[in-house]
């Protein structure tokens, strides 16, 4: 017998299409069920939200049938977008040979870079992890450091990313290092807690230390009520690299080094007036946060310019319906 699911189960599965749709993704069945927002939760409503286990990957792919058979969407490769957008397709799909490409790349300077000093974890955000990314992309991701060498741990990766070419500035943006958000790994709990944030994580991957990255994880367990049929992956990703004894020796090295707490004081007060003087801290709705906890440089943050842009596409999904009837 067909189950038939909930209208607040449906509701919610069209608006997280309509959120896939906004970031120029087309999802699977298997994405649609394991991020299906609850938008209760979003409006802030104090009702019942979702559980975990309200909606099996059946029940999802059973609405996409209907909905497919109606016409409102179109089903290609196992990926799913609304009809009347077929013709964002092959840009589509065009983003994810592209993800996949700089996947690579970043996984061979992950290699390299993760043995700079006081560096602990390097997990992949953003468009490429999304797999949204277009040709010009660059690599974002979260660094976390060690404990009281967060000032250091970034200079030290400013500068090797740089040398190499391989550090996002100006112009030069394709295949290179974002480095815009560190955090050490004594505080692992993110500051903002919205829905493009819980986005940006559930979709996030661990380049290298999948165990401080399931930490990571277990200290942002917020995402889940965004998110709440999204389960930590059991696996490690492909993408994640296996410890390298040798190479941590010499990053232990260096570190005994530069282990002063003088460097770490000239580095912060170096850095903190570079970031003052920047412009950029100074852009209307700009996130910028300096601590010795956390160094995140938002100038002109995502986030706010896709929940406006999804508001827009369910109020023109709700005029259609109203039009319809």
């Amino acid at each position: 017998m067909k189950k038939t699911l909930s209208l607040k189960i449906q509701k919610n599965s069209i608006a997280s299409f309509l959120y896939f749709d906004t970031l120029d993704i087309s999802p699977t069945a298997f994405q649609l069920w394991r991020m299906c927002l609850d938008m209760g939760k979003i409006r802030g409503e104090t009702a019942r939200h979702m559980q975990p286990k309200e909606a099996s990957l059946r029940d999802i792919i059973s609405f996409l049938d209907d909905w497919e058979k109606k016409g409102v969407v179109i089903c290609e490769n196992g990926m799913y977008t609304l009809a009347k957008k077929y013709e964002h397709f092959a840009k589509r799909k065009l983003s994810i040979k592209y993800s996949d490409e700089k996947r690579i790349g970043v996984k061979k300077w992950t290699r390299l870079f993760r043995y700079i000093p006081f560096i602990r974890g390097i997990i992949l955000t953003g468009g490429v992890a999304s797999q949204c990314a277009d040709k010009k992309s660059d690599w974002d991701v979260l660094i976390i450091t060690a404990s009281k060498r967060i000032w250091t741990a970034r200079a030290l990766m400013a500068f090797c990313t740089h040398f190499f070419g391989k550090r996002r500035y100006g112009i030069y943006t394709k295949d290179r290092f974002c480095l815009n958000h560190f955090i050490t790994e004594s505080s692992l709990e993110m500051r903002t807690r919205d829905v493009y944030s819980a986005k940006e994580y559930v979709f996030a991957i661990p380049l290298c230390n999948q165990r401080l990255y399931r930490d990571f994880i277990k200290s942002n367990l917020w995402i889940r009520s965004f998110f709440p049929f999204w389960e930590m992956p059991r696996t490690q990703h492909t993408l994640c690299l296996a410890r390298g004894n040798y190479g941590e020796k010499i990053q232990h090295f260096f570190e005994r080094l530069l282990s002063w707490d003088i460097v770490e004081k000239s580095l912060r007060s170096w850095q903190k007036k570079k970031i003052q003087k920047n412009p950029k801290t100074r852009f209307p709705g700009s996130y910028i946060v300096a601590e010795d906890e956390a160094l995140i440089f938002l100038p002109r943050p995502h986030g706010p310019r896709v929940f406006e842009a999804f508001k827009q596409s369910m109020f023109e999904y709700e005029q259609e319906k109203k039009y319809q009837r």
